[in-house]
């Protein structure tokens, strides 16, 4: 796709164009910094989100508003290694299908694998939407 093709599907998208998360990196962290007994809103509210928000965990997150948080709570909670404190204390099974997706695979490689091949399908209508206006066919 050239570059004028995707600049005007992007303006044409809007906000539907930004990159979004599940927001589960996000939600670990704020429950990590309240059990730091750290104040957890005005954090929130420096990177543009809102308690309401973290408390769903149905409501996906705008990828840029969780960068931000989890750079403020690592620095919040002075820990260089935020990322890795988070997996280390959390339970793989609480992100559901993609956890199964990985266990089931009989070696890392293919468990990679099946993880693009599942983090496509949400995608696909995207994609095919573009295939149909440009008359050319990208995946």
């Amino acid at each position: 796709m050239s570059n004028r093709s995707f600049s005007a599907l992007n303006s044409e998208q809007g906000l539907a164009s930004i990159p979004m998360a599940q927001g589960g990196l996000s939600r670990l962290a704020v429950a990590r910094l309240e059990s730091a007994g750290l104040p957890v809103t005005p954090l929130l509210k420096r990177v543009g989100l809102t308690p309401e928000l973290i408390a769903d965990p149905d409501e996906r997150l705008s990828v840029q508003s969780q960068i931000r948080l989890l750079d403020e709570a690592a620095i919040a909670l002075k820990d260089d290694c935020l990322g890795f404190t988070l997996a280390r204390d959390f339970d793989p099974r609480e992100i559901g299908l993609l956890y199964y997706v990985m266990a089931s695979s009989q070696t890392l490689g293919d468990g990679l694998k099946r993880v693009a091949r599942y983090a496509e399908l949400p995608t696909r209508p995207w994609c095919s939407d573009i295939e149909r206006e440009t008359g050319s066919s990208s995946t």
